[in-house]
């Protein structure tokens, strides 16, 4: 139901459904933003100054620009194949699947490394998951605060006290990604890290300020991964619901992706991506449908511009008086009739201009007006940085499953999460066909559940049981042997060792003889055996591990190709182990097959 085009929120706050507000250059963002900041650092989301905010937009702005995402995909891909992996599973299982958590944790390892290289793999180890259950609670604060400052006071020490646990889990793991990467090379990561504090980012600030040092960095982290954690999730999340409810839409969308794409492995981003005309307006439609930034962001008018004085500011016709915060809501914006026809319908065919020329000039302009409605990124100078790394995640994300998988939604009621009415709930969320948004200034949200099952022709493509005549994967499969006396004498204290680094060509493996280097540098538990298979474009590494007491271990793998770092994307990053013999299989994807790869074993007491 639309009230209509402006609501007074509060005496000084007003809301309109019209899209001219943030283009406007009489208007800076509202003070509202001071009470949510979340560090005594002002980061890009609440700088108010003009001049500030465009120094932190240029040098955050390189890491996540469209030439930034080129260098940054091959580490993207690698932790989607990870995603498609816990489908797989699920689907081996006869499981059905939660969509919103598992897009939250491929978002959240994504964002990851690209702010600092570090490898959080909530896809696959709960350890760092309080981490995204502190995000959803921080977006909440923020919401809490910007639209109502005053609880700011009131408030806070006792929302700080209650969640204090989940607090503390946050900054700590915060730290330990800065931390780690302050304590490597500026420029051994294509990340945030490197592009921020490079030369050509220092260029951007004046004399005073040589680019994002110490408090700001840790002030730009915590908004970079809680923004970028969270709102490609929402997205995904909402694709998958709404394809799962419309046959004819993931129809046209699965014949587009498997007719243009010879292989999972070639969908990348390039020509052939981008001509996916009808991918693209899913995630337009999506976008629309189901925003992934439901809070206010409010503006006022700025006053402190010379330029400015005098001048009416104006709205949708209404003149605003200073002090006066506006801002519209985007999804009532996105859901205005005026812009959108059948707003609540899922349509994506409504992005497709007819190649056939057949629009009247009224529908020309009838979709200009909607072109320029359509802000899920918000608009000017202060909109999100992150569209094209955004655009980029969730087109990978959806071709790739699409290619590897059927889905359709779990039978049942259970098959009904995140859609209106689900459990009872009323009150204004009765649509069934609607994936159901909660304001946490980002959107919080639950469900689809999902059911996939895999094409076959493809399985080997992600290491699963494909059909024996299919040679487009090697499985290696390993007995280990009991070890003897003599390997499980140890001294008391490990000696320091360098990594044990090889080099092989495509096609060989390490062989078990050359085990005896690696068991004689690794102390107190020993790698007894490794083989490294080279098999373009996967590189496989497993590792036996011999044990006599219970003690954590780190066991990290690397593939350097082409002088390019890929972390290991699957298998055990830390683990507990046991007394006995373990097995580890690591992955490393590798996008171009060089002639050769240099592979690094490294292990080291916890």
């Amino acid at each position: 139901m639309i009230l209509g085009s402006v609501i007074r929120q509060a005496p000084n706050r007003l809301v309109f459904n019209t899209e001219d507000i943030y283009l406007s250059p009489l208007v800076t963002k509202s003070t509202a933003y001071l009470g949510a900041r979340l560090t005594g650092q002002p980061n890009l989301f609440d700088t108010l100054d003009k001049s500030q905010h465009s120094r932190k937009r240029r040098a955050i702005g390189k890491a996540l620009s469209e030439k930034s995402m080129q260098s940054f995909e091959p580490t993207m891909i690698c932790q989607i194949d990870v995603f498609l992996r816990q489908l797989l599973r699920s689907s081996q299982e006869d499981d059905t699947v939660n969509m919103s958590p598992i897009c939250q944790r491929l978002g959240g390892d994504i964002v990851g490394h690209l702010a600092f290289g570090y490898p959080l793999n909530t896809q696959t180890d709960p350890t760092n998951r309080p981490l995204l259950a502190a995000m959803a609670t921080i977006n909440a604060r923020i919401s809490l605060y910007m639209n109502w400052p005053a609880t700011s006071v009131i408030l806070d020490p006792l929302i700080r006290w209650l969640g204090r646990k989940r607090g503390a889990d946050f900054r700590r793991s915060i730290q330990t990604m800065v931390r780690a990467r302050m304590a490597m090379d500026k420029d051994a990561q294509h990340d945030l890290y490197s592009i921020a504090l490079s030369d050509k980012a220092a260029e951007v600030n004046d004399e005073s300020d040589d680019g994002l040092r110490g408090s700001q960095l840790w002030s730009e982290a915590v908004f970079f991964i809680t923004a970028g954690g969270t709102t490609t999730s929402t997205t995904m999340s909402a694709a998958f619901f709404y394809l799962s409810r419309r046959p004819a839409a993931y129809k046209r969308l699965a014949t587009e992706i498997r007719t243009t794409f010879s292989s999972g492995r070639d969908i990348r981003n390039g020509p052939q991506l981008k001509s996916c005309e009808y991918l693209r307006a899913v995630i337009d439609e999506t976008l629309r449908i189901a925003p992934a930034s439901l809070g206010i962001l409010w503006r006022q008018q700025d006053t402190s511009s010379p330029s400015n004085a005098g001048k009416p500011f104006i709205v949708d016709g209404h003149v605003i008086p200073p002090g006066t915060s506006v801002g519209i809501s985007l999804y009532s914006l996105l859901h205005n009739e005026t812009y959108f026809e059948e707003p609540f319908e899922f349509r994506p065919e409504r992005w497709l201009v007819p190649k056939d020329g057949s629009e009247t000039p009224e529908q020309q302009e009838a979709r200009a007006l909607m072109h320029r409605a359509h802000a899920p990124f918000a608009l000017g100078d202060r909109g999100c940085a992150g569209k094209a790394m955004a655009y980029l995640e969730v087109s990978l994300t959806l071709a790739k499953t699409v290619w590897y998988f059927d889905f359709e939604k779990a039978p049942g009621e259970a098959g009904e999460l995140g859609g209106g009415g689900y459990g009872g709930v009323s009150g204004g969320r009765g649509r069934k066909e609607e994936f159901q948004l909660y304001d946490v200034a980002t959107a919080d949200h639950d469900g689809p559940l999902l059911k996939f099952s895999p094409r076959v022709e493809v399985l080997g493509d992600l290491g699963g049981a494909a059909d024996e005549g299919t040679p487009s994967f090697r499985r290696f499969i390993m007995n280990p042997r009991a070890p003897s006396d003599a390997s499980r004498a140890r001294p008391s204290e490990p000696p320091t060792a360098p990594p044990i680094t090889t080099e092989l060509s495509f096609g060989q493996s390490l062989s078990a003889a050359a085990a005896v280097s690696f068991a004689s540098c690794v102390v107190p538990a020993e790698i007894d055996e490794v083989t490294v298979t080279v098999a373009a474009p996967v590189v496989l590494i497993s590792v036996a591990v011999a044990e006599t007491r219970s003690i954590p271990m780190f066991v990290v793998m690397r593939a350097v190709v082409f002088e390019q770092q890929f972390v290991s994307c699957s298998g055990a990053g830390r683990q507990q182990y046991t007394p006995g013999w373990h097995w580890s299989t690591f992955q490393a994807q590798v996008l171009e097959p060089p002639p050769h790869c240099v592979v690094s074993i490294i292990k080291r007491s916890g």
